[in-house]
């Protein structure tokens, strides 16, 4: 429970990625879902919600996500 509590309080762009990477690497090689999961990391490190995460590091508080 405390890890699902953990997940959900994420980036939601991020999760949505990984769902979607999940069922879409099941049916595939290694290379291909590995190819897939470094497209969508960069897709999610390209949005406001990956530099706010960043950004909330650095200052050590608790970020927050506009799921952009």
């Amino acid at each position: 429970m405390a890890l699902a509590q953990r997940l959900a309080g994420g980036l939601p762009v991020a999760i949505a990625m990984i769902k979607r990477a999940l069922y879409q690497s099941a049916n595939c090689d290694l290379r291909t879902a590995l190819d897939l999961i470094s497209s969508h990391m960069a897709v999610v490190q390209s949005t406001s919600d990956s530099q706010e995460a960043y950004r909330a590091f650095v200052e050590k508080r608790t970020p927050v996500f506009e799921g952009r």
